[in-house]
């Protein structure tokens, strides 16, 4: 089995809660956002239903994912850079740096993680996408109405699974140059003795 390192972070008092049952798992309701944006809730559902397939089933039915950086901004600096903003202004935080194995999380491209939230196709080059865009005009159709059109928003949702492929994306400049991509992971739960590091900070 393969591990790799990642980061997640979290309020202090999320790392109090992991010292005091020796495991953490995802929220049990959906962040605030999720709850009042209807593309992110959308966006959310299609990435459960993904790492379902992928690492497997939910520890609980009603549990969201916890997240983490495996690559902050390239591959050059992997760690989250705690000079950067976080949490919300003036929160106490903990970085903690931890041991996964690599079937137990599904990692994805940040950029293109907005795709699926903003209910965008997901195109591979600019021409990819202008293809697309011209399609569904072509037949009479406001973009903002693909999500309710059964055949275009089956090829949306389809191409989100682009984000995914991590090590592909990134061959044209379209999405990017290699040597900034950001990589987060996704995964269900969190042991005590996962964890390598900790370092405690106060969000900027």
């Amino acid at each position: 089995m393969l591990f790799m390192i990642v980061w997640t972070m979290q309020p202090l008092y999320v790392w109090e809660i992991l010292q005091r049952d020796g495991i953490l798992y995802g929220p049990a309701e959906a962040p605030e956002l999720v709850r009042d944006f209807t593309q992110w809730r959308t966006a959310y559902h299609w990435l459960i239903e993904q790492m379902e397939q992928r690492i497997g089933p939910r520890p609980n039915p009603e549990a969201y994912p916890l997240w983490a950086w495996y690559q902050y901004y390239g591959p050059k600096q992997c760690r989250p850079d705690l000079r950067n903003r976080h949490l919300d202004s003036g929160m106490k935080g903990i970085r903690i740096e931890f041991e996964i194995a690599e079937d137990q999380i599904l990692l994805s491209d940040l950029d293109m993680w907005h795709s699926p939230l903003n209910a965008w196709y997901l195109g591979l080059s600019e021409e990819e996408d202008e293809a697309f865009y011209a399609e569904v005009e072509g037949q009479g159709i406001q973009y903002v109405e693909c999500m309710s059109h059964p055949v275009y928003r089956a090829r949306i949702v389809q191409s989100w699974e682009r984000i995914f492929d991590i090590n592909n994306v990134h061959e044209s400049e379209y999405w990017g140059n290699p040597q900034t991509q950001r990589i987060q992971g996704t995964f269900w739960q969190l042991s005590l003795d996962q964890v390598r590091k900790i370092t405690p900070f106060t969000s900027r």
